[in-house]
C-alpha cells in the first residue's frame, strides 16, 4: 500500500512538472532575453554626435556638406536616440578651433589637414581600394578627385596657337605652349602655366607623373614651373594653362563660360576627402561614431558621389556610365593612380 502511494505520489509530481515547467523555462528564457537586451541597450550609446565636415576643395556639382547631412539624417532614422550635429567649416576656422581644443566626435577632412595620429584610429579598410593604403594612418578616404590640366582657348589663339580638336592633349602642344612668349590680348606677357586656387598638399607632385595621350610612360614637367611663370592662380586670371582639379575647373565653366577645355595628364591625385574621429573617452559613443563613419563607405552612398562630380574609393557598378572621359579618368586612377605616400 504504501509502495502504491509512492508510485502515486511521484507519477503526480511528474504531471505537475510537465504541466508547469514549460512555463517556468519559458519565463527564465524571457528573463534572459530582456535581460541580455537591456544589458545592450545600456551599452549602445545615447545622445548627440558632433561631426564636422572640413571643406577644402570643391565638388564639380552640388555640396558636399548636403550629401553628408542626408548621409547623417538617413544613420539617425536607423539609430534610435543617436542625434548627429553636422558642421560644414572652412579649414581655417577648423584649425583655429582645434587649436583652441575643441574636438568634434567625427571629422571630415581633406588629405594632409590633420596630422591623423592625432584622432583614435579606424583600422584600415579593405573595402577601399589598396591604392589608398598609404594614405590610411587614422583615416579613412571616402571620395576623391582627380587633377586636370586646363588649356586658355583664347590665350592659345592670340598666340597663334590652335587648341586641339580631337580630345587630345599631347607632349609636343605642352612643349610649344612653354616655348612659346605667351601674351595677352594687349600684349601684356602672362604666365605659361599656373596653379588653379584650390589645389591638394602637393599639386607640384602631378608634375612628375604626366602621362599624355600620345605617351605610354611619364613626362617628368619639373622645369615648366621655373622663375616667375608659374605659381598660385584662380582660373579667373589669365594664362595659358592651369593644373587645378576638375571640380575647379568645372565649377569655373559653369559660373563662368570659360573658353577652355580640359584634360586628364597626371595620374597623381593629393585630393582625397578622409573620415577621422577623435577619442570622446567614452567606449559606446566611439564605437556608434566609427558606425557613422564607415557608413560613407557604404555603396548607396559611393554611388552618390556621381552627383557631386567624384570619385568613389573602390570600383562601383555602373558608375560614369554617361560620361565616357570622366569613366575613363576614374578606371586609370583607381587602377593605376599614384597617391600619397602617408
Amino acid at each position: 500500500m504504501l509502495k502504491r502511494a509512492l508510485s502515486l505520489i511521484i507519477i503526480a509530481g511528474i504531471f505537475l512538472f510537465l504541466v508547469f515547467s514549460p512555463e517556468l523555462i519559458a519565463n527564465g528564457i524571457n528573463k534572459n532575453i530582456f535581460r541580455i537586451k537591456a544589458e545592450r541597450e545600456k551599452a549602445s550609446y545615447r545622445g548627440n554626435i558632433v561631426f564636422w565636415h572640413v571643406v577644402s576643395f570643391k565638388t564639380g556639382e552640388g555640396s558636399g556638406y548636403s550629401l553628408l547631412k542626408a548621409r547623417c539624417s538617413n544613420f539617425e532614422k536607423g539609430t534610435p536616440y543617436v542625434f548627429v550635429d553636422i558642421k560644414g567649416i572652412t579649414a581655417k576656422e577648423a584649425a583655429e578651433r582645434l587649436e583652441r581644443g575643441e574636438r568634434p566626435d567625427v571629422i571630415s577632412f581633406p588629405y594632409g589637414f590633420l596630422d591623423q595620429s592625432a584622432l583614435c584610429g579606424i583600422e584600415k579598410s579593405e573595402i577601399v581600394s589598396p591604392l589608398f593604403k598609404n594614405t590610411q594612418q587614422g583615416a579613412i578616404p571616402y571620395m576623391f578627385d582627380s587633377y586636370v590640366i586646363v588649356l586658355n582657348k583664347k590665350i592659345l589663339r592670340i598666340n597663334g596657337i590652335e587648341p586641339p580638336y580631337d580630345g587630345r592633349m599631347t607632349s609636343q602642344l605642352f612643349n610649344e605652349i612653354l616655348a612659346a612668349d605667351i601674351k595677352d590680348e594687349d600684349g601684356k606677357a602672362v604666365a605659361k602655366l599656373a596653379f588653379g586656387d584650390s589645389c591638394g598638399e602637393n599639386p607640384e607632385k602631378t608634375l612628375e607623373y604626366f602621362r599624355f595621350s600620345d605617351e605610354d610612360t611619364y613626362t617628368l614637367a619639373e622645369l615648366a614651373f621655373g622663375g616667375s611663370e608659374c605659381g598660385p592662380a584662380s582660373l579667373h586670371n589669365e594664362a595659358a594653362m592651369y593644373i587645378c582639379p576638375y571640380s575647379e575647373y568645372k565649377k569655373t565653366q559653369t559660373d563662368n563660360n570659360m573658353d577652355a577645355e580640359c584634360f586628364p595628364v597626371s595620374d597623381y591625385t593629393d585630393l582625397i576627402q578622409m573620415v577621422g574621429l577623435f577619442d570622446s573617452g567614452n567606449l559606446a559613443k566611439n564605437e556608434m561614431s566609427k558606425k557613422l563613419a564607415g557608413s560613407l563607405l557604404r555603396t548607396g552612398f559611393q554611388r552618390q558621389l556621381e552627383e557631386l562630380e567624384m570619385f568613389p574609393v573602390y570600383e562601383v557598378p555602373g558608375i560614369y556610365e554617361s560620361s565616357v572621359d570622366r569613366r575613363e579618368q576614374f578606371e586609370r586612377l583607381i587602377n593605376s593612380g599614384v597617391f600619397p605616400k602617408g
